[in-house]
This record gives C-alpha cells, sequence and structure tokens, in this order.
C-alpha cells in the first residue's frame, strides 16, 4: 500500500524482528496473491514477484456523493473565507513547510485539518495551530468524512514529496473528486497522473492552484460521478483481484 518506510516509522522503538521490512521478504515468497496500490510499487517490487496485481486505491462513489448536513465544528459559510480542506493522518510525512507558508500568504482563507496527529509530528502540528486561519479537529469517525469533504471548497493533499511518498496514492484525492470538490496536491507520482488533479511543488503556485480552483471548481478536467465509478470505484479496481482468486481456485472469500 505505501514505501515500507512508512510502517518502520510508525513503529519506532520496536525490536528489529518486528518491523514490517524484516517480514517483508517472507510474506511475499509465502503470499499466495500479491497486490500493489500504484505503478512505482509495481516498478519496486516486480522483481521479487513476476504475478504482482496492479490494484489502485478506489472510493465509494455514491457514499461521498450523498449530499450529507454540514459539520457544526466548520467555519461558517462565508463565500469571502473559502475553506481549503485536507482529511487523513497529520504525521511526519506531511510538508508543514508548505502548508504554513501557504496560509500564512492567504490570511483571507480558512485551512482545516480533519484526522489524528501522529505523537512524531505533534510539536509541528501544534506551530500550525497558532497561526490564526489554521484549524486541526482532530480525527473523526470515518463515517462522518463525506460531510466535511462536501463542505471544502477544495480539498488539499500536504505531503511532501520524497522516496517514502512517492509510492502512495491518496485515497482522500479519489474522495474529493467523488464528492465533486476540486483537488489540488504536491506532486505525488499519482497525483500528476490523475488529469483532473491540480499539482504544484512550491507556495507560490500552489497559491495560484488553489485560486484557479476556487475561480473554476469544475475547470481542472473534473471527472463526472459516472467517469469516478468506471474508473476508480473499488469494486471496478477489485475485480482483476477476483479473477484471479478464482482461477487458482482461492475464491472462497467471495
Amino acid at each position: 500500500l505505501d514505501d515500507l518506510s512508512i510502517y518502520d516509522a510508525s513503529e519506532e522503538g520496536l525490536p528489529n524482528e518486528r518491523r514490517v521490512t524484516a517480514h517483508h521478504p517472507h510474506v511475499m515468497r509465502e503470499a499466495d496473491i500479491v497486490t500493489v496500490s500504484n505503478e512505482v510499487l509495481f516498478q519496486r517490487h516486480k522483481s521479487e514477484r513476476d504475478d504482482l496485481i496492479l490494484v489502485a486505491n478506489g472510493v465509494e462513489p455514491e457514499r461521498f456523493a450523498r449530499v450529507q448536513p454540514r459539520p457544526a465544528d466548520l467555519p461558517a459559510v462565508d463565500l469571502d473565507r473559502p475553506v481549503i480542506g485536507y482529511h487523513g493522518a497529520v504525521a511526519e510525512w506531511f510538508d508543514f513547510d508548505l502548508l504554513t507558508a501557504v496560509a500564512t500568504g492567504r490570511p483571507d482563507w480558512d485551512f482545516v485539518l480533519v484526522g489524528p496527529v501522529d505523537p512524531a509530528a505533534a510539536g509541528r502540528a501544534t506551530a500550525l495551530e497558532g497561526l490564526p486561519n489554521v484549524r486541526l479537529l482532530g480525527e473523526r469517525p470515518s463515517g462522518e468524512m463525506p460531510a466535511y469533504v462536501q463542505s471544502f471548497d477544495v480539498g488539499a493533499i500536504w505531503f511532501q514529496v520524497n522516496t517514502m511518498t512517492e509510492g502512495v496514492t491518496p485515497l482522500k484525492m479519489y474522495e474529493y473528486l467523488a464528492a465533486g470538490v476540486p483537488c489540488v496536491s504536491t506532486p505525488l507520482p499519482a497525483c500528476v497522473a490523475e488529469t483532473a488533479v491540480a499539482t504544484a511543488a512550491d507556495p507560490g503556485r500552489f497559491v495560484e492552484a488553489l485560486e484557479e480552483a476556487l475561480r473554476h471548481p469544475g475547470g481542472h478536467a473534473q471527472l463526472s460521478q459516472g467517469e469516478i465509478a468506471r474508473l476508480h470505484s473499488w469494486e471496478s479496481h477489485l475485480q482483476s483481484v477476483l479473477d484471479r482468486l478464482e482461477a487458482e481456485g482461492l475464491d472462497r472469500a467471495r
């Protein structure tokens, strides 16, 4: 699902034999089926298994398209103060410098983060909360995420781009699109490959991309609900796995 170092980082202080990397070779040898979630990981691991199946992350389109009431802990609707939203973990791969620069440069926008803060990133998250137009709402139940996402004027993905994150395909990218919310991201390979997502690497260009998304919410090759269901639904993505299970007589899970 991600570069292995993400999981090792989350196991700081555990004995070496408990780390994900230590178990990886055994699992790759013994598993009946191995899936990877994007092309970067496919290229990185194909030498270990010649039968890898590429299964990109997906979304339940109808869940995020179904209109929900606006959560009470979001800023009130104000046409002059758009909400730039993010949902997901706030961890060490989060680009705190980028968000700080963008939020400082646009004090007339509200920036909202919905999700748990990793203890390793708590200090930087606290510094973000010191900005008057940044709110960290903390973790919320997954069932409430469509309501938050639908209330964003733009959905942002504030990930650093490095060896650890280049193998990430953010679920939130598809969830923004399914909710009809424009998405602006740092140039993660999976986001660059998605024509409906605008990407930018530095604060100035990120602000420009956000401004364009606010001016023309459907202007960046926005996908229709039908296209999202066809291209990015879990149902469509998982068919290759179900076909392999059936072909190998391993379809008991069905």
